[in-house]
């Protein structure tokens, strides 16, 4: 799959800060050329949105995190949104974001990567 720009492609989380990461499941799913919701905008802008968000654990090492500024979030969208013409996914900017954050110790990280990496964007 091709690279968007904003996350290397490679198969090892992508190391924000020594605390938190993006986890390679969803450096490949989150981009503008899938069908899932993505964030437009940089990785550190990423991060800066989810601590300045709420968050809740739901169980060990497991937090969801609500952001309050969904600006540059957009949606998932199904297999027909896609534009024939350019094989491009048109996707509705996103009311609601909950982005899913799992512990090294859920995901049995190696322990020289990120105490926390980010492993989903839910957008609606």
């Amino acid at each position: 799959m091709a690279d968007d720009g904003l996350f290397p492609t490679e198969d090892v989380p992508l190391l924000i800060d020594e605390s938190i990461g993006i986890h390679p499941t969803a450096k490949r799913r989150h981009k503008p050329s899938t069908r899932f919701s993505h964030f437009e905008g940089c990785p550190a802008a990423l991060v800066e949105r989810i601590l300045q968000s709420p968050c809740q654990q739901t169980r060990e090492g497991v937090l969801i995190v609500k952001v309050a500024d969904t600006t540059g979030f957009y949606a998932k969208t199904d297999r027909d949104a896609r534009d024939p013409s350019t094989r491009e996914f048109h996707k509705p900017a996103a009311r609601e974001v909950r982005v899913v954050i799992y512990s090294q110790e859920v995901l049995g990280s190696r322990a020289s990567g990120p105490l926390m990496e980010i492993v989903s964007i839910n957008a609606y």
